[in-house]
């Protein structure tokens, strides 16, 4: 009887994803709607976004992971991380978002280098996408290393 409101949360919660998806798309006119959403976004939702896209695999796996290899005094972490958004939105976001608008209305962190910095050189959103995609590889065998290391501790 358990797993069938295991089964009715999780496809509630399905169709509730799909249906903001879908409403999403309809409001989407252009990729700058898609990836920033038109720019109507205040700068504590972009330094929020940044952050949560920064730290997604860590907050998920590795604070817990910290706190169960470590005790509670790993919670410093989150505080850290807290600051760490704080300073990201009142130092870069609003400055971001405005040079990121001047330099061409640029949309992602690579192709604001290449409009602002290497207008001549189109080398560099190759070279920026290869080191976002070299470092996401290896964020990804380092947190399945840690899963598979620390899976076993919850297990037996």
């Amino acid at each position: 009887m358990g797993n069938i409101f295991v089964i009715i949360a999780f496809v509630a919660y399905a169709l509730v994803i799909l249906g903001i998806g879908i409403f999403s798309y309809k409001k989407s006119k252009s990729m700058n709607d898609y990836f920033i959403g038109g720019r109507q976004l205040g700068s504590w939702t972009t330094a929020i976004s940044a952050q949560a896209s920064d730290m997604s695999g860590w907050l998920l796996m590795g604070l817990p992971g910290a706190i169960f290899v470590s005790g509670l005094t790993e919670s410093w972490i989150a505080i850290g991380l807290f600051i760490g958004t704080y300073l990201n939105w009142k130092i870069l976001a609003a400055r971001l978002r405005k040079m990121s608008y001047a330099a061409g209305d640029a949309i992602t962190i690579p192709e604001y280098f290449q409009k602002h910095f290497f207008k001549f050189f189109h080398f560099a959103t190759s070279l920026s996408y290869s080191f976002i995609v070299k470092i996401t590889i290896q964020n990804n065998n380092r947190i399945a290393n840690g899963f598979n290391i620390s899976l076993p501790r919850f297990l037996y």
